[in-house]
């Protein structure tokens, strides 16, 4: 008789862990392309859904500004005066985070009209410990400028996730020891 109560804890635990992780995904409206403002250039930053850190938010920051809160399966279109701008895609902490503590970090030249696509990814592998018995998870994650063709068939299947702050208009100059380009995936 207490079969049908532990079948329904069951599926009352499983009910309860959708409806959490559901909050981890960016739930705003579906992409949809908009006109770059004259005189200025368009960043899309979006994050294709994933399994592999799909509860945690990254902090999107140009020119050391935070711009947006990116959840899983989330865009955010960004718009930026022409010149250079350094680009920051760092995981928002909880505590004792150390070990997700690396933040992206690239540049990107813009000229006034153009649209830039950058994609965050995240990854996963589990293979076997060192030790019998135990596995290893490696966990991994990229921000890299991705073809507008390339880039339109996964940003398609994300919804927006709105602009905390807006970025400096002024581009960084280029100092010594400035971050690298972001590279094109391939």
């Amino acid at each position: 008789m207490h079969k049908p109560i532990t079948h329904c804890s069951g599926i009352l635990a499983g009910l309860i862990a959708a409806a959490l992780l559901a909050g981890c995904s960016a739930t705003g409206p579906r992409f949809a392309e908009q006109p770059v403002p004259t005189g200025r250039a368009l960043v899309y930053v979006y994050r294709p859904g994933n399994a592999a850190f799909i509860a945690r938010t990254v902090g999107l920051e140009i020119n050391g500004t935070r711009v947006a809160g990116l959840k899983n399966s989330g865009y955010v279109a960004i718009d930026v005066a022409p010149g250079t701008h350094d680009v920051k895609a760092a995981w928002d902490l909880w505590i004792g985070d150390r070990a997700i503590d690396k933040p992206l970090v690239g540049r990107l030249e813009l000229a006034a009209g153009s649209t830039v696509y950058l994609r965050f990814s995240t990854s996963s592998t589990t293979g076997p410990g060192s030790v019998p018995g135990t596995f290893t998870q490696t966990m991994r994650w990229a921000l890299q400028r991705v073809t507008p063709e390339a880039a339109r068939a996964e940003i398609a299947q994300t919804s927006r996730v709105d602009v905390e702050g807006k970025p400096p208009d002024a581009p960084v100059a280029t100092p010594a020891g400035s971050p690298p380009p972001i590279e094109t995936a391939k």
